[in-house]
This record gives structure tokens, C-alpha cells and sequence, in this order.
């Protein structure tokens, strides 16, 4: 069986959660490249889709703080980008560093101003 497909017959088990998180951002940052993105934002520092790309590579290169800024962007400016991706992705980012790191204590908090 397929990692992703083993994973979700154990949707409670937290290691079985970490696969799944990291399943996600793989498929959602596949065939981004960051320089494209980058120049993408250069010229537009409100491309939805641009932040989510490099929310994706940075938070799998585990570059956490600058991929839960990015994501947080891509909430703030389009929900509909990879079907709400960038708060799914930021739970996911949230599931692997665990509750109570510091990262996702303030970018929990920052989601929530942002959506409500």
C-alpha cells in the first residue's frame, strides 16, 4: 500500500497524521519552482498562488516560520487557492511542529484574526 493510503486508516495516530502532512505539502508544492514564484511575487506581492507554492517548498525544505507566512498570505488573500490549501496546509505545518511550539501558537493565532 501507497504511504498516503496506510496513513489514512490510522487518521488518530499522530505518526500517521505527520505522514499525511508532509504527503500534502509534497503534492501541493509539486512542480513549483521557487524562483519562478519569487519573481511571481516580485511583481506582484498579492499573487495567492505564488504564496502557497513557496508556503509549500519552504515548509519541506522545513523552513517553518517563512512557509506559515507565506500560507498565512495565501489565506488572507484567497481562500480558493488549492481549495482553502493555504489553512489546510498551515493544520498540517501545525501537526508537525506540534501544539505547543512557539511557531504554532503565534500563526494559530494569526489564522484565527484572519478568518475571523
Amino acid at each position: 500500500a501507497r504511504a498516503d493510503e496506510l496513513a489514512s486508516r490510522f487518521p488518530a495516530d499522530p505518526l500517521a497524521k505527520r505522514v499525511l502532512a508532509l504527503l500534502a505539502f509534497q503534492r501541493a508544492a509539486a512542480g513549483e519552482d521557487i524562483a519562478a514564484l519569487e519573481a511571481r511575487l516580485k511583481a506582484n506581492a498579492d499573487d495567492a498562488a505564488a504564496h502557497y507554492g513557496l508556503g509549500n517548498l519552504l515548509a519541506i525544505a522545513g523552513e517553518w516560520e517563512g512557509a506559515l507566512e507565506h500560507l498565512l498570505a495565501t489565506v488572507r488573500l484567497d481562500r480558493a487557492v488549492g481549495d482553502d490549501g493555504g489553512r489546510l496546509r498551515m493544520l498540517d505545518a501545525f501537526n508537525l511542529l506540534g501544539d505547543p511550539h512557539e511557531l504554532t501558537l503565534e500563526y494559530r493565532r494569526r489564522l484565527a484574526n484572519v478568518i475571523f
